[in-house]
């Protein structure tokens, strides 16, 4: 049960943060971005790096 309840609020945590970095990572609002970070290279055809953090990029598609 204890394990149920804390993959809960990890999915609800990363749901968040998955929001709240969308948010952050769209250059306008006619894109839709995904801000992902990994150690390779953005595999989206858009990648618009993040705050120049390395390996961190948001994936961005025409809306």
């Amino acid at each position: 049960m204890q394990f149920r309840t804390s993959t809960l609020a990890l999915i609800s945590a990363l749901t968040v943060f998955m929001q709240l970095g969308s948010a952050v990572a769209t250059p306008s609002p006619s894109e839709l971005c995904l801000k992902t970070c990994f150690n390779q290279p953005p595999t989206c055809e858009y990648p618009w790096y993040v705050g120049g953090t390395p390996g961190c990029y948001a994936c961005c598609r025409a809306a």
